[in-house]
């Protein structure tokens, strides 16, 4: 299903770049790293600030899911609609050029939102191996062919925007532990189980500790 769905979603995004054209791919490609970097700045301090109001409530756990959805909603929308008052005008390209970047250039960012819809789904509380999903503790070390599974491409792709000119003081995933922190202590085993709960001496993921 994993790999299934990352194919689905970089055929589409990928044909409606072709159908486009590369200039108008180009602009996607720019407003869609922009929205990426503002869900890597922000979603820490929304999805805290959410908490406040979903604890205890049927919502409680979605917080985070509810940040990174409406922060990159929200921001690609606005970013889209002031684009489109924009009309940049078409370079002299033949053709092929046209086409096969912006297929190329779409099957790039259907990559990326496969990994941001990845690691959304991964901040949800439900069992630990949704959809064949399998978490980096069951796969061993990042290495090979596991380092550029899309959820992993797109957390580094977010550590290193959140570092940029967009950081707002407080990097992305700064321990390198969202995988392993929400599978910890968002997900659980078994259907009607629940997550494990946070105690002393259980593993720590801060700024200064690295899974």
């Amino acid at each position: 299903m994993f790999i299934f769905s990352t194919i689905v979603i970089m055929l589409a995004v990928g044909y409606a770049f072709w159908r486009e054209g590369l200039i108008t791919a180009i602009g996607n490609f720019v407003l869609l790293m922009i929205s990426f970097a503002m869900v890597g700045c922000f979603m820490d301090p929304v999805a805290s600030f959410l908490g406040g109001y979903f604890n205890g409530h049927l919502v409680s756990g979605f917080e985070d899911a509810t940040a990174m959805a409406g922060i990159f909603a929200l921001s690609y929308t606005l970013l889209r609609l002031a684009a489109n008052q924009i009309s940049p005008t078409m370079l002299d390209l033949p053709l092929l050029a046209h086409q096969a970047g912006a297929l190329a250039l779409g099957f790039l960012v259907g990559f990326l939102v496969s990994g941001f819809l990845w690691c959304l789904m991964q901040t949800l509380p439900w069992t630990t191996n949704f959809w064949g999903f399998r978490p980096r503790s069951e796969t061993g070390p990042i290495s090979g062919f596991a380092a550029f599974r899309p959820d992993r491409v797109w957390l580094a792709t977010m550590a290193f925007l959140s570092k940029g000119s967009l950081s707002n003081g407080n990097p992305f995933d700064p321990s390198g532990s969202f995988e392993i922190r929400y599978e910890r202590y968002r997900r659980f085993e078994k259907e009607g189980g629940s997550p494990k709960v946070f105690e002393e001496g259980d593993l720590d993921f801060n700024q200064s500790n690295k899974p």
